[in-house]
Formats: structure tokens, sequence, C-alpha cells
């Protein structure tokens, strides 16, 4: 499915918010022709045309598990730095503690990916998709990343990270539940 299907078979349908809470989700509204113009102008590459014609029925979900996404990187623009890594990228969803997925475009980019999870606390980077389809969808269900509950020193209750171990491996401070294997 393109992701412009996927948006519109979402829009509609039940999924818990940020706050654990069952919603319906809600589309943002599309891109204007001078939105349009403007992105064109920020990114390295032609917009592809799957991307296009998302944006021009919706830019993303404006509630949701993250509390919504703007798939044209309009929404956290300003808030989302990291340009020696990532020099030319579109900060899409941001989560609780402050950190985004960002879609990485280059000048040979003829798709909206890479896709990477960018968190600051630890300074980590995760390549989380090569497909904005698989993004959105996995985006939808909430499954971006399991959640790990991070002691609250870190300044928030709940941090989703990749926790990804060997299936031998022990967590003898952890609770069975927190600990994932891949």
């Amino acid at each position: 499915m393109t992701p412009l299907e996927i948006a519109r078979q979402a829009c509609g349908t039940n999924v818990v918010d940020k706050d654990g809470r069952s919603t319906t989700l809600q589309l943002l509204p599309p891109l204007s022709p001078e939105e349009f113009a403007r992105l064109e102008a920020r990114i390295p590459c032609p917009l592809p045309a799957e991307v296009r014609a998302l944006l021009s029925f919706s830019r993303g979900f404006a509630n949701g598990p993250f509390g919504g996404a703007d798939f044209s990187g309009f929404i956290y623009e300003e808030r989302f730095g990291a340009e020696d890594i990532f020099p030319c990228s579109l900060p899409m969803v941001r989560d609780i503690c402050g950190n985004f997925w960002i879609v990485d475009l280059t000048g040979k980019s003829t798709s909206w990916a890479p896709i990477f999870y960018a968190c600051h606390d630890p300074p980590v980077i995760v390549f989380q998709s090569d497909d904005l389809s698989r993004f959105i969808r996995r985006l939808q269900s909430a499954s971006l990343l399991r959640l790990f509950f991070a002691p609250s020193r870190l300044g928030c209750s709940v941090c989703p990270v990749r926790v990804c171990f060997p299936p031998s491996t022990r967590f003898p401070k952890l609770p069975p539940r927190w600990a994932t294997t891949c």
C-alpha cells in the first residue's frame, strides 16, 4: 500500500493516544501550494510522487500514539538540530521525551527514507525504516519501538528506546517484561 492509501484507511480508526487513552485517529490538513514550494526549496532532492500524493491529502496525523505526526517536517522543524549528523533531515514525529523520528534526505534520495529514531539522552541514532508506508503502519499501531520504562531521574516516565539483546541475555535488575530480545 502507498502512504496515501494507508492514511486514508487509518483516518477514523481507533488508536491509543500518547496518554494511553483510546481515541479516533484524525488527519491534519494537506499542504498548501506555498508550503509545497517551501518544502521543495528545503529538500535536496525532487519530492517523490507518493509523498506529494500523501501531502496533497494530509500532512499527517493530528493525534495518535505519539501525539501526532507531520510527514512534511514543518511542525517540528525548529525543534530538531543535529545538522552535523543529518544535514537535510525532516523531523516527522516527536516522543514525550523530546526525541524524534526523522527522514534523512540527500541529493540522491528517490523516496522518503531512510527514517531514523534520534534519541538525545543517551545520544543514540537507530535506523527505523527504509519505507514510509511501513513507518506509517508502525506509527499507527504504536509499534515503532518497544517501550522501556526509564527511571524518573531521566526526566520522563516512559522513554521509547530500542532494546535489542541476544536471547540469552539476563536482566537481573529489570523486571522481565522490560527486557526484550530481537
